[in-house]
């Protein structure tokens, strides 16, 4: 997720595809944006709403949902300037925990980050800084941003 200080200080150079994967039962990191204040995380808004602002600044025209059995809702914000896109998986039923091959929720989220960085159309995706980074990959905003535009794999 983003936190708080970086959602109300959040100026992007240019808009950047982004990828979020997130367990609506995460304690750790709420999908609500309910996460204590310690360590400098307070404040931070409702998941649906980081990836809205992504998608939104990314220009995105399309929304394709996809349900893959047993428990995972996709969203795929498409057609966004440059080919931009923001990618949502949300996990019901799913804490803080990495989804792997044996999660049973329908998603593998190394497989999902592996398509995210080949499909082609992501091209924008090079290490460069920027002004405000979505952690591109991690369940529930596991891993920590970083200044490469990329975010912790």
């Amino acid at each position: 997720t983003m936190s708080g200080f970086d959602w109300n200080n959040c100026n992007p150079s240019k808009p950047i595809s982004a990828l979020r994967i997130h367990g609506v039962d995460d304690a750790v990191v709420p999908i609500d944006g309910s996460i204590g204040a310690w360590g400098g995380w307070g404040g931070a808004p409702h998941a649906d709403e980081v990836v809205s602002f992504w998608a939104s600044l990314n220009g995105t025209t399309t929304i394709d949902s996809v349900f893959l059995a047993p428990s995972t809702n996709v969203f795929y914000h498409r057609n966004g300037q440059n080919g931009n896109e923001v990618w949502y998986y949300r996990i019901d039923n799913w804490g803080h925990r990495w989804p792997g091959s044996s999660s049973n929720t329908g998603t593998i989220a190394s497989e999902v980050i592996s398509d995210f960085f080949r499909d082609s159309r992501l091209h924008d995706l090079v290490p460069r800084t920027v002004l405000c980074t979505p952690w591109v990959a991690g369940v529930g905003g596991a891993g920590h941003e970083t200044n490469n535009g990329l975010g912790d794999l």
